[in-house]
Formats: C-alpha cells, sequence, structure tokens
C-alpha cells in the first residue's frame, strides 16, 4: 500500500516515538496478546490513524524490547515507518525483528525493502535471498526480490521471479499484483507493446474482486498507472487513478 505524500508530515512522524499518555499501556506478554496488539494497530493503519498505530506498538515494545516474542511488534512498527518515510527507523526496526528471530524470512524481506529504498541493492538482495532460502514458496518473497532486480535494471530476472510468484499466489485476486509489476517491468524495458495485455489482465481481475478484495488489491492499480505513463499514455494512466480513488475502505 502506497501513502499519498501529504500524510507524511514530521509532526506525525515525530509523534510515533512519543508514546502518547494511555489509560492502559499495552503490556503484550502471550502470543495471541501481541497478535491483538498487532491486529489492533494494523486496524488503525487501515484507517490511516498512524499515530495511534505507532503509539500502541511503541508502549508494547517498551514494556520489555529484548522478549523474543516481540519480533512481531517491531516488524509491524518498522512497516509503519517504511510507509509514512523513514527508512533509517523502519531498517532499524526490521534489523530488531530479524535478531529476535533470525529464522523468520520476513525479517530478511523487510529488511531487504529498506536496503532498496536506500539505494543498496547489494544487500537487499543478499537479504531476498535468505527469506527464499527460509521459504521458498512464499510468493510475496520472490514478488519483492523481482522489484530489487528491476530497480538493479535486471529485467530478465525480475520477469522471472514474477513469474515464479504467480505460480505460487493461492487467490486470484493476488495475481494482479504480478501482472502489474510485469507491466511496469515492461514499460521500464521499453517494451510498451507488452504495457497494455499486462495492465488489461490485471484490470480484468481487479473488476472481478469483491469489495473487501478491491481494497487489498488498490497497491496493482497504482503500478498500472505507473506502467501506462511510462508509455507515455496519460488518459489510461489518469483513468485508473480515477478508479483507485473511487474504491471505498471497508
Amino acid at each position: 500500500m502506497k501513502l499519498p505524500k501529504s500524510i507524511c508530515s514530521l509532526a506525525l512522524v515525530l509523534s510515533l516515538i512519543s508514546p502518547m499518555a494511555m489509560p492502559e499501556p499495552a503490556k503484550a506478554q502471550s502470543q495471541s496478546q501481541i497478535q491483538n496488539v498487532i491486529q489492533q494497530a494494523a486496524g488503525f493503519e487501515a484507517q490511516g490513524r498512524w499515530q495511534e498505530a505507532g503509539t500502541l506498538l511503541t508502549n508494547s515494545i517498551n514494556y520489555n524490547p529484548k522478549n523474543p516474542n516481540f519480533w512481531g511488534l517491531y516488524l509491524s512498527r518498522g512497516f509503519i515507518w517504511f510507509q509514512l518515510g523513514n527508512i533509517v527507523n523502519a531498517g532499524n526496526d526490521f534489523e530488531s525483528a530479524g535478531t529476535l528471530n533470525p529464522n523468520e524470512g520476513l525479517c530478511y524481506m523487510a529488511r531487504g525493502m529498506a536496503f532498496a529504498a536506500l539505494g543498496n541493492f547489494d544487500k537487499a538482495l543478499l537479504d531476498m535471498n535468505v527469506a527464499i532460502s527460509k521459504k521458498p514458496n512464499e510468493a510475496k518473497f520472490w514478488f519483492q526480490r523481482a522489484y530489487v532486480y528491476s530497480l538493479m535494471n535486471n529485467y530478465p530476472q525480475a520477469m522471472a521471479d514474477l513469474e515464479k510468484s504467480a505460480s505460487l499466489r493461492t487467490t486470484q485476486y493476488e495475481r494482479s499484483y504480478d501482472h502489474a509489476a510485469r507491466a511496469v517491468v515492461y514499460g521500464r524495458n521499453n517494451e510498451f507493446d507488452k504495457v497494455e495485455p499486462e495492465v488489461s489482465a490485471a484490470l480484468n481481475i481487479f473488476n472481478s474482486c469483491t469489495a473487501a478484495q478491491k481494497v487489498e488489491s488498490a497497491p496493482a492499480l497504482s503500478e498500472c498507472a505507473l506502467a501506462r505513463a511510462l508509455k507515455g499514455d496519460e488518459a489510461g494512466c489518469k483513468q485508473i487513478i480515477d478508479l483507485a480513488n473511487s474504491i471505498t475502505p471497508i
């Protein structure tokens, strides 16, 4: 999910590391309590309530920062930092998550995303490779490695990873991500004749989705709009942006 720039204010980012006074600060200890905190934070995030999501996670982490079970809390807060554009803090939280749970591939994928955002593609690729080695059947890991390869202008490998990602998807609506990503790769590689078939495939899947799935598929629309922009189709790009703006949050 991509965050509108207007939400990324310095005041909001700073507030995330300044825990507000709460009647009952979260003191998660058991796995079920930790999962409940993460779900609450995800609920706040879905509503754009970034301050409350970050504060909830920070209060929980501060209760016992070195608790090995807290890796998911660090990971969740890291993704909030990431979407707010504070990549350094995101990377620090992903690093903490990986230190607490070095066997979880998601921690390496997340840290790899941070490295890629900072332009350190070699380290990003190393982390993506570790993530895939730990969970080779996880589609998102192949998808994210494809993104790193595309940033490195290694388009053949990016396409191969996207094909692998698509083969591992368990739901049809998730395959819209792979079609959209392939459209962007074709656009970046100046293969403009191959862009529209992928965009059309992604849009066909999107149009067949339930309302909830359309919310989940919104990032694919952003990629489709980018792909059309890359080939100079401004009207087509605007059409997809309008479609994305019409999605009603669930």
